[in-house]
């Protein structure tokens, strides 16, 4: 059922038309791939150069940024006094960042909040839950990673879902038929992308709904876990502690150390 709905282009567009095409090709990233036509059909009614090619440039900059998270999550949990002040702030951020784009009239605007407050937090707390998650459970890594790596490829299946069932429950086609050089790209009329503000309201919802279960499960899994996990996280963690005190002794020891013609 999940591979179905990822791989099939979105019900709301004609499944042979160029915008069902470049909406199916960029569903690769979170749920940015099925709102491109939807976006930038609903901010081509104040600025009709905007196209979907420039929609797309959202994607280029989550994933940017998303890199830039990733660097930036064990300074968010050192700042933050810890991984659970650093799940929150992360998950506030991208929760309040959704629900600014739902306010956003200007495009250039929107593309800025959009990829910055999408892409930061996400990346940073996919490293929290990585991190986290060895450190709890330092037997059980090669299914931690495979858990985080399988949400993270499924998550278009009902993110798609939320979004075309919010903003197209209808399954309105694509009717508007424009040209962009040589391909014709259709975009939909005021009736579907009136409900743009509405499915930023949702994702906002859905993800603040995501992050406090995360939180709460975190949480209890850190209060109830495995403590023969956790401690041999500790035992592991002492004994490289000891390995690295011993290098930096027997380091000093040698460059302190007497030689033979000093001698």
């Amino acid at each position: 059922f999940f591979f179905l709905m990822i791989r099939r282009p979105p019900r709301s567009t004609q499944s042979r038309s160029s915008a069902a095409s470049d909406v199916y090709k960029r569903q690769y990233v979170y749920c940015l791939g099925t709102f491109t036509t939807y976006v930038a059909s609903y901010y081509r009614s104040n600025d009709p150069t905007i196209t979907t090619n420039k929609v797309s440039i959202i994607q280029s900059l989550v994933s940017i940024f998303c890199q830039i998270g990733i660097f930036l999550g064990p300074y968010s949990r050192h700042l933050s006094g810890g991984p659970i002040n650093a799940f929150i702030i992360n998950c506030v951020i991208i929760t309040l960042g959704m629900l600014s784009s739902a306010f956003i009239t200007n495009f250039t605007v929107f593309v800025l909040v959009n990829s910055i407050t999408f892409g930061i937090p996400q990346g940073a707390t996919y490293f929290l839950c990585l991190e986290q998650g060895w450190k709890l459970y330092p037997e059980m890594k090669s299914k931690i990673t495979g858990i985080l790596l399988f949400a993270f490829a499924s998550s278009p299946s009902y993110f798609n879902y939320i979004i075309v069932s919010t903003v197209n429950p209808e399954n309105l086609p694509a009717s508007i038929k424009t040209y962009e050089g040589t391909a014709q790209i259709n975009y939909f009329d005021e009736s579907v992308y009136q409900n743009i503000p509405k499915m930023f309201k949702v994702l906002s919802s859905v993800f603040f709904i995501m992050c406090l279960n995360g939180i709460v499960l975190y949480t209890l899994m850190e209060k109830f876990g495995s403590k023969s996990a956790q401690a041999q996280y500790q035992s592991v963690k002492t004994e490289v502690e000891l390995q690295q005190t011993t290098h930096q002794v027997n380091t000093c020891l040698l460059y302190t150390s007497p030689s033979p013609r000093d001698s």
